[in-house]
């Protein structure tokens, strides 16, 4: 009985984990360093639009020469994600952007790092 409760139980970590690995499955752009910065407010659901650009372009996969980012103000960690990026641009630091390539040559991001 012990062991069917913890094969059930390692059966359905392994299932949450792999639906929450999905859920955050984005792609890494190259390291680079932060172009321009801009705040929009606008028609995308009342919401805040962050914008973070790379002269070079952000360089991943799907869309090599995006060389603009973004994030809504909906998401959780916003001003967090803009405030690294701010940062990073003032101490000259390159930045790495994670998410999925958009329409127009735009990456919609979910995270950033800071190269230090």
């Amino acid at each position: 009985m012990r062991f069917l409760s913890r094969t059930l139980a390692a059966a359905i970590f392994a299932i949450a984990s792999s639906f929450v690995a999905a859920a955050y499955a984005a792609e890494s752009s190259g390291w680079r360093s932060v172009g321009q910065l801009q705040i929009s407010s606008g028609p995308a659901n009342g919401a805040t639009t962050f914008y973070i650009s790379s002269d070079t372009g952000w360089g991943a996969t799907s869309c090599p020469s995006a060389t603009w980012a973004y994030f809504l103000s909906t998401r959780a960690n916003a001003r967090d994600m803009y405030a690294l990026a701010m940062w990073a641009k003032q101490m000259n630091k390159q930045v790495q952007v994670y998410g999925d390539c958009v329409s127009g040559g735009y990456m919609e991001i979910v995270q950033v790092a800071v190269y230090s």
